[in-house]
């Protein structure tokens, strides 16, 4: 494994509420959460509590969208996101090689995609797909469905990752080293 995943910033429940919500199940938990090695079990964390910090995570990645692109998502529809390094291994525009079946497939199963990431200044290929991806958002029938935010960064990246209700991943075998930014949405 060539990295790893720091647990803080990759959860989107408080680290806070769990150890209050298994102090209060009567269940031993470090102070030090996550960093040791006795981390809680899931499981005893209340679903509802679970899913309404999912929903809030939503919520807000629903606004911060609405705010770089003017469009607001539908936070009943899925969200499909992608955000991490735009470049030729890891495929971001593969979903627009058929672009008829993608349309298709939209219309019986509702759902929008989020795309953010930034090339690497000398990776031309990594810009065009940028390019790619951002033409096909501007078509009149999928431009409420299909979005590329601007201005990618460590922020954007975490309201991402948290508020995705599906992670797009999609790599070339084997060039993908541990693929960081799917533990980080699960």
């Amino acid at each position: 494994v060539a990295r790893g995943l720091r647990a803080p910033s990759g959860t989107v429940i408080d680290n806070t509420f769990v150890i209050t919500m298994l102090w209060q199940a009567g269940r031993p938990c470090s102070r030090r959460l996550p960093s040791d090695r006795r981390h809680p079990s899931a499981d005893h964390l209340p679903d509802e509590e679970v899913w309404r910090a999912k929903q809030t995570a939503k919520s807000d990645l629903i606004d911060l969208v609405t705010e770089a692109t003017g469009v607001e998502l539908d936070p009943n529809v899925p969200i499909i996101g992608y955000a991490r390094r735009m470049t030729a291994y890891k495929r971001p525009s593969l979903l627009l090689n058929d672009l008829d079946r993608l349309r298709s497939i939209a219309k019986k199963f509702p759902m929008q995609f989020v795309f953010a990431g930034k090339a690497h200044p000398a990776d031309q290929p990594g810009k065009d797909m940028i390019r790619d991806i951002e033409q096909f958002a501007r078509h009149l029938d999928v431009g409420h469905r299909f979005l590329f935010v601007p201005d990618y960064d460590m922020a954007v990246a975490r309201f991402m990752y948290h508020g995705c209700d599906v992670w797009l991943n999609n790599p070339r075998r084997p060039l993908e080293a541990c693929g960081t930014s799917g533990m980080k949405a699960a």
